[in-house]
């Protein structure tokens, strides 16, 4: 098969011409006297080549093995799909062309081959092939003709099988990038300007220019994921901190909210946490001094009523001797909103991560 927008290809009929021609010859068939016979065969086999197209089968099926090659036997889903992208690429008019080249080049490699082996096994086909000058001396006798038609056509059929497999490998080179391209083309890291450059170069079939935006979008596609990637990153270790945040002032308004019943404290004045050493109101305050950066706006509201609702009193605690100040107020609705932004964290980390996080060993090493 060869490039063209009809059944006419300019490769097949050359092709089916001379192998007819080298088969009857080899026969001991005449041209001149069997040139119909010649002319019907030839086109005959010509026809059923277009139409049937063996060769260009055979290099697309061979093609497509080549590109499963490219992938591990275990695909992931995205891995499938790339090479789904890779398998429609043959359909490109670009990657049909270089199929055709393929076929033009198997054809005129099994040419050379036939022509070889008609020499070597046909008298007839040797005889007909002797040249002689204009008084019908003999130049080179069948004996040259012998040499000469092995050994050139060999050396050429070397040549051209050398190239065929260097354009084997330049179409599935070619036949990924235009897999690639279409890949991309779902892709939103790649800039639309690019990929319609890139989209171009294979339809024209200048493959030079279709490999420099390849690597261009390849490396725009690299700077977006890697971009991505520290991004999310950074907000991962954001969310640890503010987690860290969170958990410690869940913890220390859990406490608080259960002195009153621990220690039967009674004088509350409708307040219900305790903060009942100065460490804890010291840890207190520190979280907002020093994290106030990790906490939302509404909880830093609420710490500052803090400051104006607190009060202080003075008193022992059941079962101790010593008298003591302590701090009381209400910070009920604190500690609910602290929870609840604690629990959205959770649910982001999560999401970002794709595991849970470490909350019991958080929670063993929160106070040292």
């Amino acid at each position: 098969m060869t490039a063209g927008e009809t059944l006419l290809k300019i490769s097949d009929y050359p092709f089916a011409y001379s192998f007819i021609t080298i088969l009857l010859v080899s026969l001991g068939y005449g041209f001149v006297n069997n040139h119909y016979l010649f002319l019907t065969a030839a086109g005959f086999f010509g026809t059923s080549l277009v139409i049937i197209d063996p060769v260009g089968k055979f290099v697309i099926r061979g093609l497509k093995k080549n590109l499963r090659k490219t992938f591990p036997s275990n695909l992931s889903k995205q891995q499938e799909q790339l090479l789904q992208y890779h398998l429609s690429a043959i359909d490109i008019k670009s990657i049909r062309t270089e199929v055709d080249r393929i076929v033009s080049f198997l054809y005129f490699i099994s040419l050379m081959l036939f022509f070889i082996l008609a020499i070597g096994l046909s008298q007839s086909f040797v005889d007909i092939l002797v040249i002689t000058n204009q008084t019908d001396q003999i130049i080179c006798d069948s004996n040259c003709i012998r040499i000469l038609g092995i050994i050139f056509p060999t050396i050429l059929a070397s040549f051209l099988i050398h190239e065929a497999r260097k354009m084997k490998k330049e179409l599935i080179e070619r036949t990924t990038m235009a897999g690639f391209y279409r890949f991309n083309l779902d892709l939103k890291s790649p800039t639309k300007a690019s990929k319609d450059s890139f989209g171009r170069a294979i339809e024209q079939g200048d493959w030079g220019l279709a490999k420099w935006w390849q690597t261009q979008i390849a490396k725009e596609t690299t700077s977006q994921e890697g971009f991505q990637e520290q991004r999310t990153k950074l907000r991962t270790e954001q969310i640890i901190k503010q987690l860290e945040v969170y958990g410690t002032l869940s913890t220390l308004l859990s406490v608080a909210g259960n002195w009153q019943n621990v220690h039967g404290i009674s004088n509350m004045k409708n307040n219900t946490h305790i903060l009942g050493t100065p460490d804890e109101e010291n840890r207190f305050g520190d979280i907002f001094e020093k994290s106030k950066y990790l906490i939302s706006e509404k909880v830093t509201e609420m710490y500052s009523e803090y400051h104006k609702t607190k009060s202080y009193e003075q008193g022992k605690f059941p079962g101790t001797n010593t008298s003591r100040s302590y701090v009381i107020v209400n910070l009920t609705n604190m500690e609910k909103q602290v929870n609840d932004e604690y629990k959205q964290l959770l649910k982001q980390y999560n999401k970002i991560t794709g595991s849970e996080f470490d909350q019991e060993y958080f929670d063993s090493n929160l106070f040292g």
